[in-house]
């Protein structure tokens, strides 16, 4: 919340100091275009993943699988206490309270792990834009020589990848969607 307000009260200042680029216009957007910017990301994104995955993997699988075989132990020995001739009441109660622990520290582990990939795909998100693949630029008339327009184009981007192809995927269905739409309205009403 404290980042929200500080963006805000960072663009009113801003823009009381009168420190904005003046508004920009669209490109022409056909299909065509924002179909091929879109699929370009796309591709990128998928790709961006697949490094990601291969990072988490080297960085975090061998300690979550060693967890997993803890959790899978416990869960034996608490199912063995149980099918015992004379199970001890004991003994299944501290197995249980064990596999608790094990399982909430696997949990905490891979909350841990979703929060690194977040920030590793971020990053490599921002790598990809800051070496060239942007989004904004196709689809703004904007002066792309100029820095703010640059920051956001690269943050924008950025989180674009970082957020995963099946977004961009939700986008480009969303817009062929409506490009079929509009060009069903505009046959019906040149044959109606």
């Amino acid at each position: 919340m404290l980042v929200l307000a500080a963006a805000i009260g960072g663009t009113a200042f801003l823009v009381h100091k009168n420190r904005v680029l003046p508004a920009v216009g669209f490109e022409k957007v056909d299909l065509h275009s924002v179909l091929n910017l879109l699929g370009g990301l796309f591709v990128v994104a998928l790709m961006a993943e697949r490094a990601v995955e291969v990072i988490i993997s080297v960085l975090r699988d061998a300690d979550a699988q060693e967890m997993q075989d803890d959790i899978n132990a416990v869960t034996a020995e608490l199912a063995a206490a149980k099918a015992a001739v004379l199970p001890v009441q004991a003994d299944i109660d501290a197995f249980a309270k064990v596999l608790a622990a094990e399982q909430k520290t696997l949990g905490a582990y891979r909350i841990d792990t979703k929060e690194t990939s977040y920030c590793i795909s971020f990053v490599l998100g921002l790598a990809l834009a800051l070496v060239g693949v942007r989004g904004l630029h196709g689809v703004l008339a904007g002066d792309p020589s100029s820095g703010w327009f640059k920051l956001v184009d690269i943050v924008v981007t950025g989180a674009m990848i970082a957020g995963g192809s099946d977004g961009i995927h939700q986008m480009l269905s969303a817009i062929t969607d409506c490009f079929n739409m509009v060009s069903k309205k505009a046959t019906a009403k040149t044959d109606g």
